[in-house]
């Protein structure tokens, strides 16, 4: 065993294989990037039989120190990228390096906010979960094909980074890379259909998911704190806490103003459970702090405007997540226990002819519907999205403004197909509501729905968990039928029966309201500070995306949003441009320069290695 020390929780990590004048600006970049984030350093070393070197390294809040797992033997070393424990069951990035092979392994969990890129360098290869830290040792270029994912789902999927130079490992993976054949491959690590079908009553699939909730939260460090918005998804977690007995768990809930009825909601269930609930709240001038610090607080770029909410959640929550250092989250149970619910109605306008489906969708755009908020404007764009995408595809796509406000890479061939083929594999066997199931796992709920909470938590050392996201609930969710799990159609049925055991009946089969409101895209955009950024920032000639949207449709929404109203997925793409702009500028960090050619380009600096 060798020990690291009493250090800080691990928060970003990152490994290079390779000789000696790599390491050497490997090392200097970690350095760098550890600096500007404001975080502690602590690198490992091994020089290899062949003179090769070997270095692990992890970046870390030196506010909250821990004892890190890190077990070598002889020829082999084994360490979790992230947190303290060395279960590679948990939904973490697990490591092993073979020293005499000169070779690292890296297992990657299947529903995990936490990232893999990695990039070839001049002598060897970097790996890391800091899509910032992999670009500053690589002459980076934005992928075209990645931006128009980017604008078109808010998320670039799995298999895919946001620079050409730059590659990420396929969740549910492992990767491989040997200095011996200089290669880096993948193989998946189970099949995304599942084991056998669950035999039992839908009584039993109760039993066993409250279960398996209950050995995730029974083991949380006395203070924890819980997200808490009164709905079916952290209201479950809270009774779960509440049956353990653990009212030493802080509960902790946004709302927009004093008389939000969701937080009033909220604020009942959490006193009828016998569990405290603190109150966050926000300005909507706020929002344009969380556009600012997009680069210092994320890793890579994502668009989801309950961004805003979500992080100054975030921001309240650190007092009460001071001496536990562990938040707990509901994100993931949409997807895994109530999306195939929904695949019917979807489904019914796939049904209606091609030909209708193409009219309506040129009529969003001669109309401009996206200027409007309403029934004709939210049904219509989802026919022009079912016009041009198969349905997986415009189900997770956030708006219809493909050939409006920006357009596919000319060479792209079927939009339907950018960037997805690893999910297209890897979801090839399933049924069409499995096949919608694991895309949004892995593309939303892993992609920019965790993450919004994920690297904001982890930076300031305090470690999220999502237990909806954790391998045996997903495992369990992918034995149960849709009958079990969404019973009469019931979305989410199976946690609903749960939760009504413990609360009133009417709290939980109720309508609920999430942070994706219009009236707060509207006020936020009103802001002036926000209208002073958008201006600055997204249409700059400094700005690397402004070749890849179209900068009149753009200015025209930024225009439209100082006095007027737009459709909630307008607001999305326009909060998606500004949040990626701002984390590619070059006062965040990110030098910049613009290739003036066919082929946009942003280069970012590079360490020689």
């Amino acid at each position: 065993m060798s020990e690291l020390g009493r250090w800080s929780l691990g928060v970003f990590f990152s490994v290079y294989l390779g000789d000696v004048e790599g390491f050497r600006g490997w090392r200097l970049a970690s350095t760098r990037h550890a600096q500007r984030l404001g975080l502690s350093l602590k690198i490992e070393t091994r020089v290899l039989a062949d003179g090769s070197r070997l270095g692990m390294v992890w970046l870390a809040n030196g506010l909250r120190p821990h004892w890190p797992r890190f077990v070598e033997t002889a020829g082999e070393i084994a360490a979790m990228s992230y947190g303290n424990e060395t279960d590679e069951s948990r939904n973490v990035i697990a490591v092993r390096v073979s020293l005499l092979q000169r070779e690292v392994t890296f297992r990657l969990p299947l529903a995990s906010p936490q990232r893999l890129y990695y990039a070839r360098v001049r002598s060897g290869w970097v790996f890391s979960d800091d899509l910032r830290l992999v670009t500053s040792l690589t002459n980076a270029r934005l992928d075209a094909h990645a931006v128009y994912l980017l604008f078109q789902y808010g998320a670039v999927p799995p298999g895919v980074a946001l620079f050409s130079e730059v590659q990420r490992a396929p969740n549910g993976h492992m990767l491989v890379s040997g200095l011996a054949d200089n290669s880096v491959r993948s193989t998946p690590l189970a099949d995304p259909s599942g084991p056998q079908q669950f035999a039992g009553t839908p009584g039993d699939a109760e039993q066993v998911l409250t279960n398996q909730l209950d050995r995730i939260l029974e083991p949380l460090p006395r203070g924890a704190v819980l997200y808490f918005s009164g709905g079916v998804d952290s209201g479950l977690l809270a009774t779960r806490i509440a049956q353990l007995g653990r009212n030493d768990v802080q509960l902790v809930s946004f709302a927009f103003d004093g008389a939000d009825s969701e937080y009033q909601m909220a604020a009942r269930m959490a006193s009828h459970l016998g569990l405290r609930c603190e109150r966050a709240s926000y300005e909507p001038a706020q929002a344009v702090g969380v556009l600012e610090r997009a680069r210092q607080d994320y890793s890579f770029p994502f668009g989801d405007i309950s961004t805003i909410p979500t992080n100054l959640l975030v921001q309240a929550s650190l007092p009460h997540a001071a001496s536990a250092a562990t938040v707990v989250e509901g994100t993931g149970a949409d997807g895994s226990f109530g999306l195939g619910a929904l695949f019917r109605k979807w489904h019914l306008v796939y049904a209606a002819p091609q030909s209708v489906r193409r009219l309506i969708a040129e009529l969003y755009d001669l109309l401009s519907l996206w200027r409007t908020d309403s029934r004709i404007e939210r049904l219509s764009r989802f026919v022009r999205k079912s016009a041009a995408l198969p349905l997986t595809h415009a189900v997770l796509a956030q708006n219809a403004l493909h050939g409006i406000a920006y357009d596919a890479p000319p060479d792209a061939g079927e939009l339907s197909l950018i960037g997805t083929r690893y999910l297209d594999d890897f979801g090839r066997n399933l049924t069409p509501q499995d096949r919608l199931t694991l895309f949004d796992l892995l593309w939303v709920c892993a992609g920019r729905m965790a993450p919004k909470t994920f690297d904001p938590l982890r930076t300031r050392g305090i470690r999220p968990i999502y237990p909806f996201l954790e391998p045996p609930v997903l495992a369990l969710s992918s034995r149960l039928s849709w009958d079990m799990k969404c019973p009469l159609g019931v979305p989410k049925g199976l946690l609903k029966r749960a939760l009504a055991r413990h609360v009133p009946a009417e709290w939980v089969y109720r309508r609920k309201m999430g942070f994706t409101r219009h009236s707060l895209a509207r006020a936020v955009f009103q802001s002036a500070p926000v209208q002073e950024f958008l201006h600055d920032v997204i249409l700059s000639p400094h700005n690397p995306l402004r070749m890849f949207f179209r900068r009149e449709v753009v200015q025209q929404m930024i225009e439209r949003t100082r006095h007027g109203s737009m459709s909630v997925g307008a607001y999305t793409f326009l909060w998606t441009v500004g949040f990626a702009s701002s984390w590619l500028r070059v006062d965040s960090g990110a030098a910049v320069d613009i290739d003036h050619s066919n082929e946009p380009v942003t280069a970012v600096p590079s360490i020689s290695c």
